[in-house]
């Protein structure tokens, strides 16, 4: 009996393992803390960084993400949401944050959000694959649909990598460049990057 017990705890064990890395179940990932979120952009003087001291996000993915990736791969991320607090970027220039914030309406509508709404896989191999997405970025309090290729990479020590990049004008969400005593101007086109580190929450030791 103990070894028909134990041949049945077996069976059990191996058929989770096998399912967690197929499509369907929803597994929530958990920001790493050398997630990095960062704005540049280039000025009449100058060009300039502003890095996110504080990142809040809800990622969730599809359990094929933990399995063997292809081109016609099912949906691997669910949903992606993030939430920068704009006076969370720092430049290093306490004036140049000021203008930033500023601009940014940061008193008003205090967050940048973006929420993703579909994702796609253009490339898959090995622990490398390459996703379409495309999201709402909401930045002064204006939305604007925004077309990203992410690139997703998969960690032996059990972390995801997703890392991108997207230009934006700004005028295009009602925001002036930023200007200072009228001889620095910002240009109105700003890149914000992304490096986010995550992990499955089962994995995360509390």
């Amino acid at each position: 009996m103990a070894a028909k017990k134990m041949l049945w705890i077996i069976l059990t064990l191996l058929l989770n393992i096998s399912t967690w890395g197929q499509s369907g179940k929803q597994i929530p990932l958990i920001l790493q803390p050398d997630t990095r979120v960062w704005l540049e952009g280039t000025s009449t003087m100058h060009d300039y960084r502003a890095n996110a001291s504080r990142i809040l996000g809800t990622v969730i993915a599809d359990s094929a993400i933990f399995g063997e990736w292809k081109r016609n791969s099912s949906r691997l991320l669910h949903k992606v949401e993030m939430i920068i607090p704009v006076k969370s970027l720092l430049s290093g220039d306490e004036k140049l944050d000021e203008n930033m914030y500023d601009a940014l309406k940061a008193d008003d509508h205090e967050n940048i959000t973006y929420r993703m709404s579909n994702a796609s896989v253009a490339f898959a191999g090995g622990d490398t694959a390459t996703l379409r997405t495309v999201g709402t970025l909401s930045v002064g309090g204006k939305e604007k649909e925004s077309e990203m290729s992410v690139t997703l990479l998969r960690h032996e020590d059990g972390i995801l990598r997703i890392k991108g990049n997207t230009d934006l004008l700004m005028t295009d969400f009602d925001i002036d460049p930023p200007t200072f005593m009228f001889v620095l101007t910002t240009d109105n086109k700003v890149k914000i990057s992304f490096d986010l580190l995550l992990q499955p929450q089962t994995h995360v030791h509390k």
